[in-house]
C-alpha cells in the first residue's frame, strides 16, 4: 500500500465494532452483515454527537442483570458475594490442578 492509498482490507471477523465519522457511510448490506454478526455500528455527526447506533440483540436474562445491578448497590450484599467468590476460587483452582 502507498502513501496516497487511503484503502485497508481487514477481516470482518477481526472487528467488534464500528465508527463513523461526519460524512462517512456505510451501504445496507454491510451494515446488515453488521447487525448479523453482532458488530456495533455508530456514527457521529461532524460536531461529535452521536446520530445512530446499530447493534445487534442481545442475548441473557434482563431479570438476572437486574438482580445483579442491585446487589452490586447493597453493600452487605456484594460484600457476601465477594467473600463467597473469594473463598471459591482457590478450591476451583485446585480441582483444576488436580485434574
Amino acid at each position: 500500500m502507498n502513501s496516497s492509498d487511503s484503502t485497508h482490507r481487514i477481516p470482518l471477523e477481526d472487528i467488534d465494532a464500528l465508527l463513523f465519522l461526519g460524512g462517512a457511510q456505510i451501504t445496507t448490506p454491510a451494515l446488515d452483515e453488521c447487525f448479523q454478526r453482532g458488530v456495533r455500528v455508530a456514527a457521529l455527526r461532524n460536531n461529535g454527537a452521536v446520530w445512530f447506533v446499530v447493534s445487534g440483540p442481545t442475548s441473557g436474562n434482563v431479570h438476572l442483570r437486574l438482580a445483579r445491578n442491585r446487589v452490586a448497590c447493597d453493600r452487605d450484599q456484594a460484600l457476601a458475594i465477594s467473600k463467597a467468590t473469594g473463598a471459591a476460587k482457590p478450591q476451583s483452582s485446585r480441582r483444576v490442578v488436580e485434574r
